[in-house]
C-alpha cells in the first residue's frame, strides 16, 4: 500500500477500495491475495470510530487524545 492509501483508510475510507486485510472475516478476502494472518480489519472512518461508546471509554481510560488514536490506527493499518 501507499501512504495516501493508509491515510484514506484511517480518515475517510472510500467504499469502492479494497484495503488489505479487509473485511475482518478472512473467508471473505480475495482468493490468492497473499495477505497473512488469521483475521482482518474493519474499515471505518475516523469520526464514526471516535463516536463509538467503547472507543470513547477506552480513550478516556488511557487518556488518549484524538491525535494519538490517529497515530495508533496508522501504526496498525494495512501496511503494518
Amino acid at each position: 500500500t501507499t501512504r495516501p492509501q493508509e491515510w484514506d483508510c484511517v480518515f475517510a475510507p472510500k467504499p469502492d477500495v479494497q484495503y488489505p486485510h479487509t473485511p475482518p472475516e478472512k473467508a471473505l478476502w480475495p482468493e490468492n491475495c497473499g495477505w497473512k494472518g488469521e483475521h482482518g480489519r474493519e474499515v471505518v472512518n475516523l469520526e464514526d470510530l471516535l463516536a463509538r461508546k467503547k472507543v470513547k471509554d477506552l480513550m478516556e481510560l488511557a487518556e488518549l487524545r484524538k491525535e494519538e488514536v490517529i497515530a495508533l490506527r496508522l501504526y496498525t493499518g494495512p501496511m503494518f
